[in-house]
């Protein structure tokens, strides 16, 4: 079975990164395995997540990290400079 090309994830809190106040009951559009657009929660897709109850950061990968730093991949190289 091929995964969908256009899925959504239903989101409860969504922030962007830019500084915005979180929107609220939206929808990340994920097209050809990116980051499309973000729409209204009604707009239609091949399948869907449903974390209405959640907080997504999209684009943010790993979760784990130390905004304060470089994103290095060794801390120790970038304390030593």
């Amino acid at each position: 079975m091929q995964p969908a090309s256009r899925f959504a994830v239903r989101c409860g809190r969504l922030y962007d990164g830019t500084g915005d106040p979180p929107q609220t009951n939206v929808t990340v559009i994920i097209e050809a395995g990116r980051i499309g657009r973000i729409v209204a929660n009604d707009e239609p897709a091949d399948a869907e997540y449903t974390l209405e109850a959640a907080s997504v950061t999209p684009g943010l990968i790993n979760a784990h990290v130390h905004l304060e730093f470089s994103g290095e991949p060794d801390i120790g190289v970038v304390l030593l400079t």
